[in-house]
Order: C-alpha cells, then sequence, then structure tokens
C-alpha cells in the first residue's frame, strides 16, 4: 500500500496486474522470512540448548573427575599409578564413575592415615 501512494504522489502511472503481482511476491518475501525465523528459534530451543546443556555437564564431569584424582594422589602420595590403576579396576568393577571410584579409593586412605596405617600417617 504505502509503494502505491508513494507511486501516486510522484505521479507515475502503474499498471495495475503489475503493481499487485509485486505486492504478492513481496508478501511472500515476507511469509518466507518469518518461517525462517520460527525454524531459527526452534533450533535454538531444540538443538543449541541442549547441546550447551550436555557440554556445561561435561565440563562439570571433567572438573569432578581431576578433582577426585587429585584428592585420591594426595593420599596416595607414594603408590605412583597404582592408585589410579586401583580405581579404574573398582570404577569398572562396581560400574562407579572413575571420580566415585577416585573419592572412594582417597577418603579409605585418609581413613588409613588417621589410623596411623600408611607412610603418610606415621
Amino acid at each position: 500500500m504505502i509503494l502505491r501512494e508513494l507511486i501516486t504522489k510522484l505521479g507515475f502511472q502503474m499498471d495495475e496486474a503489475a503493481f499487485k503481482k509485486a505486492e504478492q511476491g513481496i508478501k511472500k518475501l515476507q511469509d518466507q522470512g518469518e518461517k525462517l525465523s520460527k525454524i531459527g528459534q526452534n533450533m535454538s530451543l531444540f538443538v543449541t540448548a541442549p547441546i550447551l546443556a550436555f557440554a556445561t555437564g561435561a565440563v562439570m564431569a571433567a572438573e569432578e573427575t581431576g578433582d577426585a584424582l587429585e584428592f585420591l594422589e594426595d593420599n596416595f602420595k607414594g603408590a605412583g599409578n597404582a592408585a589410579e590403576e586401583a580405581a579404574k579396576r573398582i570404577s569398572d568393577s562396581y560400574g562407579l564413575s572413575t571420580a566415585s571410584a577416585a573419592r572412594f579409593l582417597g577418603k579409605t586412605g585418609q581413613i588409613l592415615q588417621s589410623l596411623g596405617l600408611s607412610d603418610k600417617g606415621r
């Protein structure tokens, strides 16, 4: 409508059929733009958001595992890789996460140290 008024004010004559066809083309472009916008919104909601949630969870799990392995190493300093290998065996045997197995062994090391049953506790 605005285009028609502008053309009229400028004093141009225009073929009505061509003008209607142009308006229909513009309307189709607007409709397609709205559809693409909705597709983008749905992708953000159903694709991007879950990917970000998964990535956040993965980072948190990696941090937790790293903290648990540090805790394990602190409580079994003289054991070398044996403590980590034991945590891996416990993880595999009992279906625990590596972090859970490392925390379990680390707490066991703390108990042994408090009882004076380890080199570190003496």
